[in-house]
């Protein structure tokens, strides 16, 4: 979050810590839970992969996010041997 365009300084810092503290929290829960995996989405922020309000991802970010979490669990069922 402390990226996005749309937030002014000093929010988008703040968001952005607040954002890096909850996901730290969610790697401490995945990781205490062999069931769960924490699926970190990479995407570049430029204005193509943004909603044009600047703030949410866009059809484009959402597209690379649902490839990354559908090879996620195709690589989980894959080791279970489903």
């Amino acid at each position: 979050m402390h990226l996005f365009p749309a937030l002014p300084q000093p929010l988008r810092w703040y968001l952005g810590m607040r954002a890096k503290r909850f996901n730290g929290l969610l790697k401490e829960i995945a990781a205490d839970c062999s069931r769960c995996e924490l699926v970190t989405t990479h995407f570049p922020l430029e204005d193509a992969y943004m909603a044009a309000d600047g703030f949410h991802p866009g059809a484009l970010a959402y597209c690379v996010w649902a490839n990354q979490i559908a090879a996620s669990i195709r690589s989980r069922l894959a080791s279970d041997g489903s």
